[in-house]
């Protein structure tokens, strides 16, 4: 392999790379109603893409070429999802339904978050749902709160893609 194509191959690597995270990336913006920064990400995006394929498709015959622009495609796939893990943009909802409700909704609510419990009924007779909205950065540290009451604890979390009003102490770092 000569120089030419070694160097050929890593620049359509990084290329593919660097434009799959970005189209992750707009896609989670899309979901989340960011239209702007979608679109900007979109435009970055494909001009990365074109290049990236541009330059694939001059060496197609080149093997080195071709694998690299598709591990590129895979690894940037793989990186996209972590970055947006990383990142956690948006809120989520979390639901926790408990034997120890109340304990669960003091704790909560002594790290500001906001809380509401509704009674409900399970297979065993009466419950109460504790419901709270919060940044998906700060899902773990709810989850580590609920966990360190009860560990038994039946909890999910769904993302949510508007908030409108209430208490979430948005600013709160945790």
């Amino acid at each position: 392999m000569t120089y030419s194509v070694f160097l050929g191959a890593l620049l359509i690597f990084v290329a593919r790379v660097t434009d799959v995270s970005l189209g992750t990336m707009r896609m989670i913006f899309i979901i989340q109603g960011r239209k702007y920064i979608a679109a900007l990400v979109g435009l970055v995006e494909v001009t990365i893409f074109l290049l990236a394929i541009a330059k694939a498709i001059s060496g197609i015959g080149n093997l080195f070429h071709v694998f690299a622009y598709s591990s590129g495609f895979a690894i940037g796939t793989l990186l996209g999802i972590s970055i947006e893990n990383r990142l956690a943009l948006g809120w989520s909802h979390v639901r926790v339904i408990s034997k120890k409700s109340d304990q669960i909704t003091q704790i909560l609510r002594e790290n500001g978050f906001g809380v509401t419990v509704v009674d409900g009924r399970g297979l065993k007779g009466p419950i109460e749902l504790v419901y709270t909205v919060v940044r998906r950065r700060q899902t773990g540290l709810v989850l580590k709160l609920v966990e360190a009451i009860d560990s038994a604890a039946f909890v999910t979390m769904h993302d949510s893609r508007h908030i409108f009003r209430g208490h979430m102490n948005p600013n709160k770092k945790k």
